[in-house]
């Protein structure tokens, strides 16, 4: 499938092994902030519910894992020369967006 903006599914998973060190992973939750080096690490530990895709968020947004019972992936800014990619929980994201 192609998307509107020149990426596709498979154009992005086939280069992925070069963009894998790229992110980091950053899941909150009520009690503590986990960071995981890898998409691979990430969906270790939770589960995975499928890949985001949308047309109107940032590119680097795109065929992010999505993840059971939190919110996101979202943008959550650059640390260490890597783009963080965030998800919180229900609780904490209602708290964060008051």
């Amino acid at each position: 499938m192609r998307k509107a903006n020149g990426f596709s599914r498979k154009k992005f998973f086939e280069g992925a092994d070069n963009m894998q060190n790229q992110f980091l992973y950053e899941v909150v939750s009520d009690f503590r902030v986990e960071t995981f080096e890898s998409a691979d690490e990430l969906t270790a530990k939770y589960e995975r519910s499928g890949y985001w895709e949308s047309r109107v968020t940032s590119e680097e947004l795109n065929y992010q894992p999505t993840l059971s019972g939190f919110n996101g992936p979202m943008y959550g800014g650059i640390r260490d020369g890597k783009i963080v990619i965030r998800y919180e929980s229900s609780s904490v994201y209602a708290a964060l967006s008051i």
